[in-house]
């Protein structure tokens, strides 16, 4: 379980500020399942009896499995693992993804110089952060993005 030992991620290359977000993510899935709770069954007397009680204990069982897999795969999608094959394995693609997203920032500048100029630039990188934010725009590439933006502005500053 996540909880209990050492998380590792490799969205962040700040120790400090993968500290900082470990903490964040573990109050933020902890919260989430704590709304998870046991099953108490009473009987017609207002009494747990011998069934109940075992009842509730195999229930609190479950319900705390539950808790730790719903914790677990929370921290998962946040990106923490306790595997450090599998943390690893994350940094390479990070690192695989990072040196892409170069490429195509590099190819798009070179197709369109005029996003050199700062203002341009900026104003690229505020369409650029509006698609991706934008679930329509989900599964598209850097590439694909970039282009879209341009056209956006080109779009816009059209009389």
């Amino acid at each position: 379980m996540i909880d209990c030992t050492r998380g590792y991620t490799a969205r962040y290359d700040d120790t400090k500020e993968q500290e900082r977000h470990l903490k964040l993510d573990k109050s933020e899935c902890k919260s989430y399942t704590s709304s998870n709770s046991g099953y108490v069954q009473i009987d017609h007397n207002g009494n747990q009896g011998g069934f109940a009680n075992g009842w509730n204990t195999g229930m609190a069982l479950a319900a705390a499995a539950n808790k730790s897999d719903l914790y677990d795969i929370c921290m998962n999608k946040r990106g923490w693992t306790t595997d450090e094959d599998e943390f690893l394995q994350q940094k390479d693609e990070i690192a695989k993804a990072k040196l892409a997203a170069k490429k195509d920032v590099s190819d798009f500048m070179a197709a369109h110089p005029e996003y050199k100029d700062t203002a341009r630039h900026d104003r690229l990188s505020i369409e650029v952060f509006s698609l991706m934010n934008d679930p329509m725009n989900k599964g598209l590439t850097l590439s694909q993005l970039l282009i879209l933006a341009d056209e956006r502005i080109k779009t816009l500053k059209a009389p």
